[in-house]
C-alpha cells in the first residue's frame, strides 16, 4: 500500500469506529469515569444519560420506560457476596466497589429495567483488570494513537 493510500486507509478506518462506536443520540447511555482497574479492590464510577432515570430497586417492579437501575457485573456474572462486600449488585448508585479482583477479570456496569431484565439493545459498559504496573490504557486510545500516527506519515510523504 503506498503512503498516501495508507493516509487514505487510517481515515476511513477512524471514521468508521467513531460512527460505530457512538450512541444514538435519543438512546439511554452508561459510561465508566474511572480509568481502568488494577488488581485489590477498585471503585467503579459512572454516568448515566439524561434520558434515564435511576429509581431504587422494588420487591415486585414494574417496567416504566426509560426507568430502571444499574447491574455492577464481574466476569459476565452478578458481582454478589465476597466480590462486592456485601453490597447489593442491583442497585441506583452511581458508585460500585468490586473486591478483590485479579488480572484479567472484567468489571462492567449494565442498565436494566425495573424487573432485572436487560435493555434491548442492551446497554452496558465494560473494564478489564490491567495486570499490576500496566498503564491501563484503553483499546480506542491505542487505535486513535496509531491512526494518528498513519495519517502524519502519510502527510509527511505527499
Amino acid at each position: 500500500m503506498q503512503p498516501r493510500n495508507i493516509g487514505r486507509f487510517a481515515l476511513v478506518v477512524g471514521l468508521l469506529a467513531l460512527l460505530v462506536l457512538a450512541p444514538a443520540a435519543s438512546a439511554a447511555s452508561i459510561t465508566i469515569t474511572t480509568p481502568a482497574p488494577k488488581p485489590g479492590d477498585y471503585t467503579m464510577q459512572v454516568s448515566v444519560s439524561a434520558d434515564f432515570q435511576l429509581v431504587p430497586v422494588q420487591p415486585q417492579p414494574v417496567n416504566a420506560a426509560g426507568k430502571g437501575h444499574i447491574h455492577y457485573i464481574l466476569n459476565d456474572k452478578p458481582c454478589q457476596d465476597a466480590c462486592a462486600g456485601g453490597a447489593a449488585y442491583a442497585t441506583p448508585s452511581t458508585s460500585f466497589t468490586f473486591k478483590g479482583l485479579k488480572a484479567g477479570d472484567k468489571v462492567s456496569a449494565e442498565l436494566v429495567n425495573n424487573d432485572h431484565s436487560s435493555l434491548s439493545p442492551r446497554i452496558i459498559q465494560s473494564q478489564t483488570v490491567a495486570a499490576a504496573g500496566s498503564p491501563g490504557f484503553e483499546p480506542l486510545l491505542l487505535l486513535g494513537a496509531a491512526l494518528g500516527v498513519a495519517m502524519l506519515a502519510a502527510q509527511r510523504e505527499a
